[in-house]
């Protein structure tokens, strides 16, 4: 998968968003976005309106359950929002 270019203003809303994802998503996120502004131009409210879209996906994702949970032996807890 091939990197795409932001800009700091673009970079600072992806991240913005990804806050509200639980860690153990992040990733997931992250590869939803660059899936929805992959292959065409895009501006601020492009990537802004990609990010909250994402961001819901793997968030609702989450709350069915679709995800991987953490191994039993973790001491971490997982957080589905």
């Amino acid at each position: 998968m091939a990197p795409i270019a932001l800009t700091d203003a673009q970079l600072d809303q992806v991240m913005t968003q990804a806050h509200q994802v639980p860690r153990t998503l992040r990733d997931m996120y992250l590869q939803a976005v660059a899936e929805r502004l992959r292959g065409k131009p895009f501006d601020d409210a492009d990537v802004w309106r990609a990010a909250v879209a994402a961001m819901r996906e793997i968030i609702m994702k989450g709350a069915r359950g679709r995800t991987k949970t953490l191994p039993a032996t973790s001491n971490r807890r997982q957080f589905i929002g």
